[in-house]
């Protein structure tokens, strides 16, 4: 039986079996603890499993979450580029293409093939042969360029080469941007010649109103002779040439006034159908009987505010500028029609607007001539067929009125030139035929201040032949000094707007009235870019006599002045 002892042989003494038993049952219990101990580290081993199992799933749920940000950050950048006019092209080291947006796709025709190409490769819509060599020096000195580039058709790109930078701030290549700039540059070209016919405008008024001033005497003192009981046989003729040639001087006069925008304008409201209406047989006469003219007016057209000699002068220009694009013979049609328009177009506000067209099938005009063609002075005519002016006072007109003009042409398709007036809503204004007044000899005392020592010794001389009292002064401190002087009363101060010495017609009439308050007034003036006008419209504020003026104007304004007390 001692074989069958399950931890060797059995004990003979019951003293010996206990310390065996008890042996054995240490080992168990160490045997036990060590296999608890050995559960706790693996139930601690699995809570921590488990925690970092949590974790994981935390750190993936994170993982996801920025990649679907960035995955809808991505979207909304490819959205982005993709729907600003900006075109971006990505090259590489080697001038491969590596991106591109989809406006560079539609600018330089490129398919999902031509993604790893050689630039060079490409078909552009327009030459650039420096993109390359631009390419290479901003990749290797890091300095943007920029240029300037024209693709077919004739719009115009500022195109830039900028280096690419990588997330860790490494240079990979470079990126080149085309933003379009044609309506910039557009924009730009027109500042620079409204500039440019802002100064020219200045120049000519200047110019013109000492022109005036010289006219008034050549032409009153031609017409005196003219009107004297017996002239001289042998020289009415030369007088009636020197009479006539001032004439025409004052035409051209007045269309440099209007081109300047400083032409007094007699504004009502008015239709412009009817006006065409009443214009088509003068038209019919200048154009001869080679040039077809036709009417397209649309029924419900609206009314302006305009002057109707201005519009009709304006008309009659453009009429004959078209006809001189015509020489064998063609078609003018004069249309109207309303237009919305929004605001910065043709650099005037926004609102309703009636737009008058006169168009040709002339042999029309290039771009340069397009962008020239309401310069003063400017004509495509031969030497002594034209004086550059009949387009310049359309313009000058149309802008004083508050509209602005578009030319459409191209060269061998005709021309059209678009008349765009603000649109008004009164009633048609009714004009009666004046009554001619009749010239009576008059009454009274004149304060006249000029300070043209010519135009100031004829208009006097003009006034006291009428039987006016006669009071002459040169300047505002002049005409101060003579209305203290005078203890009598001074029954009209006839005085020039802009004189020298520093006080100002106006100024000098407030003078003059603190010791003659009961004095009526009447401005004249050789152009109207001063203190009395307002935006170069009369207002019904002031009497006004433009220079140059007849001597029978002259006594006729004066007398309507004084009759008004």
């Amino acid at each position: 039986m001692a074989d069958a002892f399950p931890f060797g042989r059995a004990p003979t003494d019951p003293q010996g079996l206990a310390t065996e038993l008890a042996r054995v049952q240490a080992q168990a219990r160490a045997a036990l603890e060590e296999a608890q101990a050995a559960n706790e580290e693996l139930q601690a081993a699995n809570e921590e499993l488990a925690a970092q199992r949590e974790e994981l799933r935390s750190v993936n749920a994170r993982l996801q979450a920025k990649t679907t940000e960035l995955e809808a950050t991505s979207n909304d950048l490819n959205s982005l580029l993709s729907s600003i006019d900006l075109a971006v092209l990505v090259l590489d080291p080697r001038h491969h293409i590596r991106h591109y947006t989809r406006a560079t796709k539609d600018l330089l025709d490129l398919v999902p093939g031509d993604l790893g190409r050689s630039v060079t490769a490409l078909r552009w819509k327009f030459t650039d042969p420096h993109l390359l060599a631009d390419a290479r020096a901003v990749f290797d000195r890091l300095v943007p360029v920029a240029r300037e580039v024209e693709a077919d058709g004739g719009r115009q790109y500022l195109r830039r080469v900028l280096p690419y930078r990588t997330r860790d701030d490494r240079i990979d290549g470079v990126a080149v941007t085309f933003l379009d700039v044609t309506a910039q540059k557009t924009l730009e070209e027109q500042f620079r010649q409204a500039q440019k016919m802002e100064a020219v405008g200045q120049l000519a008024a200047g110019v013109a109103h000492d022109f005036n001033n010289l006219l008034t005497v050549i032409n009153g003192y031609s017409k005196l002779y003219l009107s004297s009981p017996a002239p001289d046989p042998e020289w009415r003729e030369s007088i009636a040439e020197i009479y006539s040639a001032g004439r025409r001087a004052t035409e051209l006069t007045a269309q440099l006034l209007a081109f300047s925008r400083q032409t007094v304008l007699e504004p009502r409201v008015l239709s412009p159908n009817g006006l065409i209406r009443g214009t088509v047989k003068l038209l019919s006469r200048l154009l001869g009987e080679d040039v077809e003219l036709l009417m397209s007016l649309t029924d419900d057209a609206g009314r302006v505010c305009a002057d109707r000699t201005q519009l009709e002068q304006a008309l009659v220009n453009l009429s004959v500028n078209a006809r001189d694009a015509m020489p064998r013979g063609g078609r003018l049609t004069l249309a109207t029609r309303n237009e919305q328009v929004g605001a910065g177009r043709g650099d005037a506000p926004g609102g309703a607007y009636v737009v008058i067209r006169v168009s040709d099938t002339g042999h029309g005009m290039d771009a340069a001539t397009r962008g020239r063609v309401f310069e003063p002075f400017f004509t495509t005519k031969g030497v002594g067929k034209g004086t550059g002016l009949g387009l310049a006072m359309v313009y000058g007109f149309v802008k004083q009125s508050g509209g602005f003009l578009e030319v459409h042409s191209e060269p061998g398709r005709g021309a059209a030139f678009d008349i765009f007036l603000p649109r008004v809503y009164e009633e048609v204004a009714t004009e009666a035929e004046p009554e001619p007044a009749p010239l009576v000899r008059g009454g009274g005392t004149v304060l006249l201040v000029e300070d043209d020592g010519w135009l100031r010794k004829f208009t006097s001389a003009i006034l006291q032949s009428a039987g006016y009292t006669v009071l002459e002064a040169t300047d505002g401190a002049d005409a101060a000094h003579v209305a203290r002087s005078r203890a009598a009363a001074i029954d009209l101060i006839l005085t020039d707007v802009v004189l020298p010495g520093g006080l100002s017609g106006r100024e000098v009439v407030e003078t003059v009235r603190a010791s003659h308050p009961g004095a009526r007034v009447l401005y004249t003036s050789g152009y109207t870019d001063d203190a009395v006008m307002r935006y170069g419209v009369a207002t019904k504020s002031f009497e006004f006599l433009p220079k140059p003026f007849a001597s029978a104007t002259l006594i006729a304004k004066v007398q309507e002045v004084l009759d008004r007390r």
